[in-house]
């Protein structure tokens, strides 16, 4: 290439010295002629004086916290012991910030999932606006769509779903106004979470109620206590506040579907019940299976057997 077509003299370098399309620079090693390619120790030998360089620059800015380094901190080897963190920075760490809020306004609720539950319990996840969703505690395999060990999440994040039927809403009667309300996304235009792991906070409002709505979902993490804190729970706690100077009477309620045998009783070979049983401190839902009883070609499951013929005769006569 000559110099009149290329604007590279034939004493200049149109890359570096390494390059091979200029002269070599004689006081490094790595250009020498017949020198071959760099071995280790000259590599890191380069890399640590231009990182050097870099940090050094860099150690004058004011968003710089470590630092500043010279080639001889990088010699033996490019990550110095000492970071000569700044102590400003130091401080930073240890202060108190303010935590991030997550609005419904602004379409952040889409990709929120909280892991809640016991330790080694499963994976069940609360979602941006209060309810549980994934529900990986059923033993069943992975949807198809589910291949979080390949890292494609973080590019394309799930959005919540669940294998059952799920949720709480609310009933509030003010005057003769009478309304109810799903506590998700579909009943309130005025949702916020706040996570504080393990224990997640939701707000719900909507200006046309006289009442705001907070809940607070936490796991039963005690400290110095493994088991329970492996106990397969969720505590979902409500409060409820009239913001009028009316008499408003509230309630709250929630669904969930009967899970039990859920990867293989949609044959319909088992009858699930669900037991409400009262107590003096709330209620308790009891979610069982058993087995259906066998029907009959004309559904009659009461009739006996019919014998149409045992071939137990001492003749061969039908």
């Amino acid at each position: 290439m000559s110099g009149a077509s290329s604007g590279v003299s034939k004493t200049e370098s149109c890359c570096g010295p390494v390059c091979g399309c200029g002269p070599a620079a004689p006081s490094s090693p790595m250009t020498m002629p017949g020198a071959g390619a760099p071995d280790r120790r000259e590599f890191l030998g380069v890399a640590g004086a231009g990182l050097a360089g870099v940090l050094r620059g860099r150690a004058a800015s004011a968003g710089a916290v470590a630092g500043p380094f010279s080639a001889d901190d990088l010699a033996l080897f490019p990550i110095p012991a000492d970071k000569r963190l700044h102590p400003s920075w130091l401080r930073s760490l240890r202060q108190r910030g303010e935590p991030a809020v997550y609005r419904q306004s602004n379409g952040e609720l889409y990709f929120i999932g909280m892991p809640i539950g016991g330790i080694c319990t499963g994976q069940l996840y609360l979602g941006g606006d209060g309810k549980l969703w994934h529900w990986d505690i059923f033993n069943l395999p992975a949807p198809d769509h589910w291949r979080s060990t390949q890292g494609p999440h973080y590019a394309n994040p799930v959005r919540p779903s669940s294998p059952i039927e799920q949720g709480f809403a609310v009933q509030c009667k003010v005057g003769d106004t009478f309304v109810t309300r799903p506590l998700d996304v579909t009943g309130f235009p005025q949702i916020q979470f706040k996570g504080q792991y393990p224990i997640g906070f939701v707000e719900y409002r909507d200006p046309a109620l006289p009442i705001q709505i907070d809940l607070e979902a936490f796991s039963p993490f005690i400290p110095g206590n493994a088991d329970d804190s492996g106990l397969p729970c969720v505590i979902l706690n409500y409060t409820v506040k009239n913001t009028s100077h009316e008499e408003a009477h509230v309630s709250l309620g929630g669904w969930l579907q009967n899970p039990a045998c859920l990867g293989s009783g949609a044959s319909g070979g088992v009858a699930r019940t669900n037991t409400a049983i009262q107590h003096a401190r709330g209620a308790t839902l009891l979610c069982s299976v058993a087995a259906q009883p066998a029907k009959s070609e004309t559904g009659d499951s009461t009739r006996p057997d019919i014998l149409f013929e045992d071939f137990e005769k001492p003749a061969y006569d039908g």
